[in-house]
């Protein structure tokens, strides 16, 4: 995620282990995942990743950006799993190269009691449904 969890050390009893899960995440898209989905893609495979927080998706569309600008495909069906936390802009970015996103509709439901971590303003642009549909994108979400 671009920004750290809303949390201090009293209401989490590791505030330095969510600390340190955000640069471990926000780490994740360099070197050899780039190579694997680039090779994946530019075989003409359907690349799917996973990406949760605003940055990793900011990312991993970077990665299909440069893929289409390399190799261009007319549907190249890219896929980001669980596809949690947007903004209009990464929305708009995957209107573009016409991602599938595959959003983890159920975390409130089995994660209810930890969304208070990412703060008011932050929950309301996950999980945005209305937003895909008014985007023209087809989402995939699993049912329980």
């Amino acid at each position: 995620m671009t920004q750290f969890y809303k949390t201090n050390s009293s209401s989490h009893p590791d505030h330095t282990l969510i600390k340190r899960c955000f640069v471990l995440e926000s780490s994740n898209f360099s070197g050899n995942r780039n190579s694997l989905i680039r090779s994946s893609a530019l075989r003409l495979h359907r690349a799917t990743t996973h990406a949760n927080g605003d940055l990793a998706i900011d990312r991993i569309l970077g990665v299909y950006e440069q893929i289409q600008k390399e190799s261009p495909r007319k549907d190249p069906r890219f896929r980001i799993e669980h596809c949690t936390l947007l903004t209009d802009t990464l929305i708009r970015r995957m209107r573009a190269l016409g991602v599938i996103p595959a959003p983890f509709s159920c975390y409130v439901y089995f994660h209810g009691d930890v969304m208070h971590f990412y703060g008011e303003e932050r929950t309301q642009h996950m999980f945005p449904m209305r937003s895909f549909l008014n985007a023209g994108l087809t989402h995939h979400s699993r049912k329980m």
